[in-house]
Formats: structure tokens, sequence, C-alpha cells
């Protein structure tokens, strides 16, 4: 156990240095002068005008502003206009953009929105500038629509096209590759679990997980406004602040799913409240009651109580140790996340008060701890597998105790029964033949019961050789056994134990230890009556009855044939 906790450690290790090595061995260099615009603004309200302003300054305006308030920003752009494709990025959260260049619209967003009151989302502009500028100012006007649009203010960055493009998405790649990677491989996985839903036990939770990946995905591409590199980015923050509302009812799912958590009486109470509270805001929101950015702060609490829930049932688990090494590797991947989770969280709330300064860390810790969810997945998904494919060889091994012959590895009375229950549900007419070993008693008397049981198992291989492969043949006592022929004719029958009879004499011909034969009577369900037909113990009773006439007949042949060598 220690070496194996050592090995998953080691590899985890090996993961994490992996990753964070990417931004090394693919490093960004802008071709030309990228400039942030974080001095010299002249802001204007209706309340406030101030001359070369910062960013912290206009952070501190905007965050005063209220629903319907409109701020206009302005700015002198660098004098070096070489910039091939002069491009402006500029982010903005819940309000309306107009740019306004030589006296005339340059860009526009969301205004017809805003002007019929509805939903505005966030998102980063990028923003062609016209190579001559009156001055060589810009102006911005946003509408704000909502309250406390603004957390703060970021600068708006300048520069040629191809370095504003490639530098947004270089600061991106690793949470873009790991939210494409989570949606592609959450429907992936997902269709894999239903098609083995029915098939493999325990498996609820490996699928809400798959489904858990898709919505982490959509979260993550919307949060890091990857989605509108290749959207329209009208309804990205519907689609970003549903996933996330989403992540709680999925993780309360998943953990329910584990170990069976959900049922528990408590857990089942809690877990609900709480995804109904999360659903309830989701709804609010598209029935424009109440938007999901309004209600952060009581899902970001919601979350922390979802969190402390999970840790406090994984110590009770820990401590009982009753669940399968499977189950505490999901359960370890899912505190991992929630970790990360929550140090996003505080991390989100530290740039949101400027107390901390985004980063590298800042930006890839959430991804990087989707990622080690996703290889605990990975690992619980080869340790499930193992533990299924051990369990399934174990469960086939005692199927087998149960059913075969221990001597011939035939099937045996257990079976014979079983396949006669199946028989009365079959609308074909079938075929019985019961067989009997002759002299077995005798050959374990005079010559032991090694010579006896390898006379039954060579009896049982000349079956096997003489019926088709796919014919039930089955040992039912010491020397008895029974075969069930379908789709054959009479003919068809007889050949058969011609032939199995046959090779019988053929082998004693060359060993005359001991005399082998076997006394054969077969019947057909349709012989009997209507009303027996559906009983396969009828239509075996009546082969058994025609063997022991056969069996009866060879014993007479046999005493008439001594009597005339006697007289001979």
């Amino acid at each position: 156990m220690n070496k194996r906790i050592f090995f998953i450690l080691l590899s985890i290790f090996t993961f994490v240095l992996i990753t964070l090595s990417i931004g090394y061995i693919l490093p960004f260099k802008a071709e030309g002068e990228m400039t942030a615009l974080e001095t010299s603004w002249t802001v204007d309200t209706d309340d406030v005008h101030i001359e070369d302003a910062t960013s912290e300054d206009i952070s501190s305006i905007v965050k005063s502003l209220h629903e319907r308030d409109e701020i206009t920003l302005s700015c002198e752009l660098p004098a070096d206009r070489s910039i091939n494709v002069p491009t402006l990025l500029l982010k903005t959260t819940y309000s309306a953009i107009e740019v306004i260049g030589n006296g005339e619209i340059i860009y526009s967003r969301w205004v017809d929105r805003y002007n019929e009151h509805k939903y505005i989302g966030s998102c980063y502009n990028f923003i062609p500038v016209p190579f001559v500028l009156d001055n060589n100012r810009i102006e911005i006007k946003l509408y704000i629509a909502e309250e406390n649009a603004f957390s703060h203010f970021e600068a708006p960055l300048f520069g040629s096209y191809h370095d504003i493009h490639m530098g947004y998405i270089r600061k991106r790649l690793f949470p873009m590759a790991c939210s494409c990677f989570l949606i592609v491989f959450g429907i992936s996985f997902t269709f894999i679990t239903l098609m083995f839903y029915s098939a493999v036990p325990n498996i609820l939770s490996q699928l809400f997980t798959s489904i858990l990946f898709i919505v982490l995905g959509v979260w993550m591409a919307g949060y890091y406004g990857i989605f509108q590199l290749i959207l329209d980015a009208t309804y990205i923050t519907v689609f970003e602040f549903t996933a996330l509302y989403l992540l709680v009812p999925m993780s309360l799912l998943i953990f329910g799913a584990i170990g069976r958590h959900y049922t528990n009486k408590i857990y089942r109470i809690i877990a609900s409240a709480l995804s109904t509270i999360i659903l309830t805001l989701i709804v609010f929101h598209y029935i424009n009651i109440v938007h999901m950015n309004r209600a952060v702060t009581f899902f970001h609490v919601i979350s922390i109580i979802t969190f402390l829930m999970i840790i406090i049932i994984m110590m009770d688990d820990l401590k009982k140790q009753e669940l399968p090494k499977s189950a505490m590797t999901q359960e370890l991947g899912l505190f991992l996340f929630g970790v990360s989770i929550m140090i996003h969280l505080v991390f989100h709330i530290l740039k949101n008060k400027e107390i901390l300064l985004a980063n590298t860390l800042t930006n890839n810790i959430l991804p990087l701890g989707v990622m080690m969810y996703v290889y605990l997945y990975l690992l619980n998904y080869f340790l499930y597998v193992t533990e299924m494919y051990a369990q399934r060889q174990e469960n086939q091994s005692l199927i087998h105790l149960a059913y075969a012959d221990g001597l011939t590895n035939l099937p045996n009375r257990s079976m014979w029964t079983k396949k006669m229950n199946e028989l009365k549900n079959s609308d074909t007419d079938y075929c019985v033949i019961s067989l009997d070993l002759n002299g077995l008693k005798d050959v374990n008397d005079r010559l032991g019961h090694t010579f006896g049981d390898s006379y039954i198992k060579n009896f049982a291989k000349i079956m096997e050789e003489t019926f088709p492969k796919d014919t039930f043949m089955a040992r039912i006592g010491g020397d008895e056994f029974v075969i069930v022929l379908e789709n054959t004719s009479a003919v068809d029958t007889e050949n058969y134990i011609f032939e199995m009879t046959n090779k019988i004499s053929a082998i004693n011909v060359t060993d005359t230890t001991y005399t082998r034969s076997v006394a054969a009577g077969y019947a057909y369900r349709s012989e009997l009556d209507p009303k027996d037909q559906w009983d396969p113990q009828n239509v075996y009773l009546v082969a058994d009855k025609r063997m022991y006439d056969v069996k009866r007949h060879m014993h007479n042949s046999k005493r008439i044939g001594e009597r005339k060598e006697l007289m001979t």
C-alpha cells in the first residue's frame, strides 16, 4: 500500500512539473511594442471629472457607479503609429461600450441590449483603431447595466492585432488546453459510461464525474475568455455562470454516489437543500428576477458549506476504511478539486480587492487542480477496472464451481436444472438424449477409481468431439449424462449416436484393459402429448426410459454372447 501511494504521489509530482514547464517551453515574444494604458486618462461621469487619472483611479470610480450610469474615458495613444493593424484590448463587465475616434463611432457592442434593458455579460473587446486619429486620442463610453458592474478596471492594452491576439491566447494557453480537453474528455467518457451503465455495477459516480468535466470545461472556457474567440459573446457569461453554479449539485451527486453516501438521510437533506437553492438562483436569472452575477457571494457561501461537508464525510470514511481503493481515489480527486476551487476563490476575492495582482500561479491554479482531478479520475478508472476484472474473474470461478462438473468440466446437474427452466420458455422443438456408461462400477471395483475417472473423462471428450460446439452436454450423475439438441432431425440424432459409439469401439480396439460402451435413448418434445410438452422433465423421462430399454437390450445381448462362448 505504501509503495502504491509513493508511485501515485510521484506521478502527480511529475504531472505538475511537466505542466508548469509548458510556459517555459513555449514562450511568447511580441513582434512589436505592446503598451498597457495605465496613466494619463481623462474621466467623466455625471458627478466626476478627472484629468491625468490612472487605471487605479478609474477602478475606484467605476466601483461607485450604479445601474444605468455612464462613464467616458479618453486618453492619448502611444505616438508610434508604425504598428501593423493597431488594436486596443479592453475588458468590459456588465456594460455596453462605444469607442469614438475622429469624432465617429469606430466600435460598438451591446448598446442595443443596454437600451432594451437586456442582460449584458462580460467580455474582452478587440477594438480596431484607425491609423490616423485626431490629436492621437481615443474616447471610450461605458454604459453600466448592473449594480457593482466593475470590481476593478483592467488597463487597456494597445499594440498590433497579431501581438494582442497571440498574447491573449498565450496567456490562456494552459486553461484553453484544459477546457477543450475537459469538454472532449467528458463527452467521450459520458458515452462510454452510458454504454456500460447496465452491465457494470457502481458506475453512477463515474457517469456524474464525466458530466462534471463537461460542465467544468464550459465554465473554464467562459471564465478565461476562451469561448469568445470562437462564439458570439452575447450569451457566454450566462453559460459561464450556469456552468459555475451547476458545479455544486454535480459535486454533491458525485460524492453521494461514491460509497453510496446518498443512503444517509442527513446527507440527502443537506445536499437536496443546497442543490435546490443553487437551481433556484439559476432559474431566477433566466426569468430575470436576480442575475447570477449578483448572487455570486451567496454561491460562494454555499460552495464553502459543500466543501466542508465533503471534508467531514471524507474524514469519516478514512476513519472507517470501509470504502474500496477506487472510491477513496475518487474522493481524493474530488477533494483536490475542491481545494483548487477554494484557493481560486481566495485569489479571485484578493484580485477584486486589488490586494493581489494576477500572475502565473493565480491564472493556472484552477486548471492545474482540475487536471489533477482528471488524473486521479483516470487512476480511479484503472483501479475500478482492475477491481471489477478481479471481481468478475472471482464470480466466474464461483459460477464455474457451482455449475461445472469437477472431473469432466461439463455442466453439472444444477446447470441441467437451469437449462430445463430455460427450455420451458422455448417455442421450438428440441431433443433430449439420456446417456449412461456401462460397466463403470465394475471398472471402479476391479481396477480402481483412477481407471473409472479416466473412463468418464474419455467419454466426455468423445461427446465434445462428436456433437456440435454449441450443444448443451452435462454430467448429471456418476455415470449419467444428458445432451440437448436443437434444430436437428431424428436422422441427425441417430448419426451422432452412431458416430459416438463407433469412437468408443475404436478405443476398445486399441486399449483392452476394460470394455467401454454407452446406452443412449432420446426423445423429442413434439412426440409428447401437447399437455406434457411444456415441461422438459417429461421429455427427459421419456428419453431416460428409452435409454434403460437400450441398456437392458445390451445386457441381454451380452449374456447371450457369453452363453454361446461357453457352449462352444
